[in-house]
């Protein structure tokens, strides 16, 4: 479920906002239900990118994984694992996500351990599917990754920037 959602820089007394690699994050003011019944005139939103991409080895410790759709998506979704294994991006026993102005891009902060291989599915299960605002779902899609033996990734800035789409430029 989506939590946040980018937004301005927070001020000083601002008690909802929180850091994301430098980025202020504040509760969003709506989440925007789908249209329902979908639309017939626009098309199902397609996952463009992601971060990682698909069978990509990545360091263990702190990995944001990033969604990117190339139409508008609604707020209510979650990944879902393989059964019996626990989500490494669960906090309290819920994942959250932080969305981009634009709904196009979704973010979500986890934890995973060296030497592990972890698989996520984007529409296996009804209830938290992701959909766009037009009320259509993207196609299912499985995110699977490996986690090295290398270094841990100990802070949320590090983890952004090992995202090629946020790494810093030259």
């Amino acid at each position: 479920m989506i939590l946040a959602s980018l937004a301005v820089p927070a001020q000083a007394d601002d008690a909802k906002a929180t850091a994301l690699a430098g980025l202020d994050i504040a509760e969003p003011l709506i989440c925007l239900k789908p249209r329902s019944p979908p639309s017939k005139d626009v098309p199902a939103p397609k996952l463009v990118s992601t971060y990682p991409a698909k069978g990509e080895v990545v360091r263990p410790g702190l990995l944001v994984i990033r969604l990117s759709f190339d139409l508008p998506m609604t707020c209510n979704a979650s990944l879902g694992t393989e059964l019996m294994v626990s989500d490494p991006c669960a906090t309290a026993g819920r994942e959250v996500w932080h969305l981009s102005y634009d709904r196009k891009n979704f973010r979500v902060l986890c934890k995973v351990k060296a030497g592990k291989r972890y698989s996520f599915w984007i529409n296996r299960h009804a209830l938290d599917d992701f959909r766009g605002l037009s009320g259509h779902k993207p196609n299912d899609y499985e995110l699977a990754f490996s986690v090295s033996e290398g270094p841990p990734v100990a802070t949320v800035p590090e983890a952004v920037a090992l995202d090629p789409r946020y790494a810093p430029k030259p």
